[in-house]
């Protein structure tokens, strides 16, 4: 499976998509939701010398922990979607069980970041030539602190030729004052598992009184899983883990062949 462009040329991220973005994303997802099975899987002597580079004192040691992954034949796309965001799992859970501090896991996931962009850096910013591209806001609402998951997202949203901006932590009131004239066809909202349902719920509804294209508003992460029938009280138009069913709320079709934008451009507004 591959990604379908109508751009005038292909960039090294362009290419780097032919790994089978779904399948990936599909992956990544077992990996966030702790399944254990979806963990074993993975290469643990990679994961060992990831987690080890994180916790080190030792800048050369991070610094070669992305090449010593690659050098074990493990794709940059496979470290920023299974292996970083495992890692941050088990940071997670030294803090639960009082093994680290706030401030430790607080740095060691500003390595694990770093990290992410020595990864992805043919996917730090939009490089695929399609003027059909959809464009995609990802936002992490003020007040919330989880911001290497929407950057894992946005490297996913990269990937399968979309146009991704990121908003971390910022007002609501900024978002929507400096919304560009041209709009957004989705606005991808990623929440953790405390975040506030009405201060949410208020800007969604700020992003439905925008004039001009309604951008379709999605909401994952860790609200998912403690909040039933949230897109309905939320009124956003989906709630969802998998950056693939995301995008395709936007006119991503699979097609016989492969992926790509159904009629040249996106759907823009509500999805039924």
């Amino acid at each position: 499976m591959s990604i379908l462009y109508e751009a005038s040329g292909r960039s090294a991220a362009a290419e780097a998509v032919d790994i089978g973005v779904e399948d990936v994303a599909s992956q990544a997802l077992e990996i966030i939701a702790s399944r254990s099975s979806a963990r074993s899987a993975l290469d643990q002597d990679a994961l060992a010398i990831l987690e080890e580079a994180v916790l080190a004192n030792d800048p050369a040691r991070r610094n070669g922990a992305v090449e010593a992954l690659q050098a074990r034949k493990i794709s940059s796309a496979k470290i920023v979607d299974l292996y970083i965001p495992e890692v941050a799992r088990r940071l997670g859970v030294m803090w639960e069980t009082d093994e680290a501090t706030f401030a430790d896991v607080t740095i060691r996931t500003n390595r694990l970041e770093g990290m992410l962009r020595d990864a992805a850096v043919d996917w730090l910013h939009d490089s695929i030539d399609n003027p059909f591209a959809p464009t995609i806001l990802i936002v992490v609402p003020e007040r919330q602190q989880h911001t290497l998951g929407a950057m894992v997202l946005a490297t996913q949203f990269r990937r399968c030729g979309a146009q991704t901006t990121l908003s971390l932590c910022r007002p609501n009131s900024e978002i929507v004052q400096e919304w560009p004239s041209s709009g957004y066809d989705m606005v991808a909202i990623s929440t953790s598992e405390n975040q506030d349902v009405d201060s949410l719920r208020e800007f969604i509804a700020m992003l439905r009184a925008i004039k001009g294209k309604k951008p379709v508003v999605a909401v994952g992460g860790g609200m998912l899983g403690v909040h039933q029938d949230l897109a309905r009280t939320l009124d956003a138009d989906m709630t969802t883990n998998n950056p693939v069913k995301a995008l395709q709320a936007c006119g991503l079709k699979n097609l016989e062949h492969g992926w790509g934008w159904a009629n040249g451009r996106t759907s823009g507004g509500r999805a039924g």
